[in-house]
């Protein structure tokens, strides 16, 4: 489609060369201890190239998927 910009970075992979691929290895201590579903949501942020939604009842976690993701932003120096 014309005008089309993908709302995700591709995720950083051996076989991706692309310059604007996103290395989505954790490095923040605190994130190799979020569950499955958030380990991928902070993926899922990183790769966002405006916003992302993190959502989901009281007591799932948010927080502290929050808080993880701004560790690893921070590692990469994202804004």
């Amino acid at each position: 489609r014309e005008g089309y910009e993908p709302r995700f970075h591709e995720a950083q992979a051996e076989d991706c060369s692309r310059p604007d691929a996103v290395d989505c290895k954790f490095r923040a201590e605190q994130s190799f201890k979020l569950n499955e579903p958030q380990q991928a949501a902070v993926i899922q942020a990183l790769r966002a190239r405006d916003v992302a939604v993190v959502h989901g009842p009281p007591g799932t976690g948010k927080t502290t998927t929050l808080v993880a993701y701004i560790l690893e932003a921070a590692y990469r120096k994202q804004r």
